[in-house]
């Protein structure tokens, strides 16, 4: 997650200091904790597949660390929704 803020910044800091409302999203998908990153990064919905797209993990993990983050992330989540 300190990557993801790091990365984040650069990213603000190349657009002038000014964050895009994509920045701006993460900001705040970061702030709430993995969860709710995780959510975007596993869901399938229209806005989640565009803010991956501007995503601060580019650069971070490879394309196999993120599906098997992914992978995990799906099987805590199902584990977790049938012990409800």
């Amino acid at each position: 997650m300190a990557k993801a803020r790091e990365r984040l910044q650069w990213l603000i800091e190349r657009e002038d200091g000014r964050p895009n409302r994509y920045c701006e999203r993460w900001q705040q998908l970061l702030d709430e904790g993995p969860e709710a990153v995780m959510r975007v990064l596993c869901d399938v919905g229209e806005e989640d597949q565009v803010l991956r797209t501007a995503s601060p993990w580019v650069g971070i993990i490879s394309a196999e660390e993120r599906d098997q983050i992914v992978a995990e992330f799906q099987a805590w989540w199902r584990q977790r929704e049938s012990a409800r």
